[in-house]
C-alpha cells in the first residue's frame, strides 16, 4: 500500500490530488475515549463504514447542515494538508492503541 507524504504534496505527487475530499473525526470502537481524524475522497466514504474500528462519525466538513453533501468541499491535496497539520498540532496529545498499533492501522 502506498502512502501520501509531505514530500509528495511539495513536488506535485500527491495520488488524485484534485479528487473532492473531506476530513472526518469519528470515534474509535472499544475505545471511547479515542478519535480519529482522516481524510478521504468523496466517492470513498461509504467504505469508511466497513472499517472495523471506526464506529461514528462525529464531524465530516463535506457535509451541510441538513446532512446533504456539498460537493466540492475541498480538494484530496487540502485534506491532506489539513489532516497532516491537525496531526502536528495535536501530536502532544497523541496516544496510541496497543492492539491498533499491532494490526498498523
Amino acid at each position: 500500500m502506498a502512502y501520501d507524504t509531505i514530500l509528495g504534496y511539495l513536488n506535485g505527487t500527491l495520488r488524485y490530488a484534485d479528487s473532492p475530499s473531506t476530513i472526518y473525526v469519528a470515534t474509535i470502537k472499544g475505545h471511547a475515549d479515542f478519535l480519529k481524524i482522516g481524510f478521504c475522497q468523496l466517492g470513498f466514504r461509504r467504505q469508511r463504514r466497513s472499517d472495523p474500528w471506526i464506529d461514528q462519525i462525529i464531524y465530516e466538513s463535506c457535509l451541510q447542515q441538513d446532512d446533504t453533501i456539498m460537493c466540492g468541499d475541498m480538494t484530496r491535496r487540502e485534506a491532506f494538508l489539513i489532516e497532516q497539520y491537525l496531526h502536528d498540532l495535536l501530536t502532544h496529545c497523541r496516544e496510541l492503541i496497543p492492539e491498533l498499533e499491532e494490526v498498523k492501522w
